[in-house]
């Protein structure tokens, strides 16, 4: 999220952003206090911005969605109050959900004050690569290298198919073409992957977050899909996360799939086995 100046808020200042967008904030304690401007909406850079709802997180667990939009009425409330936490280090994060939020200020219960992770990313509305997020090894990047991504939850491979229509899987068993990817790094710890089967992007659709091989040039939007973050994780693996929907992917391999056993998908919010990937370099 952005830093905005605005006499309005408590200091002169606020963090901005809308959709694809969030705020990193660390703080030590046992509770936290969130206070964002409701109204209907919000001047950034001269133009007039919706605002939506208010996704909180503690720890990587989805706290709350609080609607901040409101029809008449233009002040900062609090938005979010969690107490009761375990004494010590915690990750507080925020995202706009269906429109822009601007957050004010944030009040720790029972320690230090939350200092915002200067890696936190910052979509907002801008339509180049972000600076690097939290989580990122840029060193790690194998920057033009063509490699294969093994899903740790099945020990399978990503695969495109040769149907553009149909959405790429983690069930390969065999390596080939289909199963290869070049890493271009697009700045800031993105990536893009380009498929060898087809010489396509990789792109995360609106429609269903799955994942298809179809864009032939690079779009850094947030509306593109085809920018995802790289993320070393402490096992050896990757997690990657789309920029377009600030998720990451996950080889949807759960026997409760049914039909969908296998498809990578672009739809949870923290790290566990299914958005882990193991590179293998070619």
């Amino acid at each position: 999220m952005d830093s905005l100046d605005d006499s309005s808020f408590q200091g002169g200042s606020s963090h901005v952003g809308g959709p694809g967008s969030y705020g990193a904030y660390t703080f030590s304690g046992t509770g936290v206090d969130v206070f964002a401007k409701s109204g209907p909406s919000i001047n950034v850079d001269g133009r007039r911005h919706k605002i939506g709802s208010l996704k909180v997180s503690i720890d990587g667990s989805l706290k709350a969605d609080q609607r901040l939009y409101r029809t008449d009425g233009d002040d900062n409330i609090n938005a979010f109050t969690i107490s009761g936490l375990t004494p010590g280090n915690h990750v507080l994060q925020v995202e706009p959900d269906g429109g822009w939020v601007a957050i004010d200020y944030i009040t720790v219960r029972g320690g230090a004050a939350a200092t915002a992770d200067p890696a936190s990313s910052t979509p907002g509305h801008k339509t180049n690569a972000p600076s690097t997020p939290t989580g990122t090894s840029v060193n790690d990047i194998p920057d033009g290298k063509t490699i294969s991504l093994l899903a740790n939850a099945n020990r399978m491979f990503v695969t495109v198919s040769p149907d553009p229509n149909k959405p790429i899987v983690a069930k390969g068993k065999d390596l080939g073409a289909a199963q290869e990817f070049v890493v271009e790094s697009q700045g800031g710890g993105y990536v893009t992957l380009r498929s060898v089967s087809n010489n396509l992007y990789v792109c995360v659709s609106p429609v269903d977050n799955a994942l298809y091989a179809v864009r032939p040039a690079v779009d850094k939007s947030v509306a593109g899909g085809e920018l995802f973050h790289w993320e070393s994780n402490q096992d050896g693996t990757v997690s990657l996360k789309s920029y377009s929907n600030q998720m990451y992917l996950s080889a949807n391999v759960s026997p409760s799939a049914q039909l969908n056993v296998g498809i990578v998908l672009a739809y949870r919010i923290t790290i566990a086995d299914w958005e882990k990937f193991t590179v293998s370099p070619r």
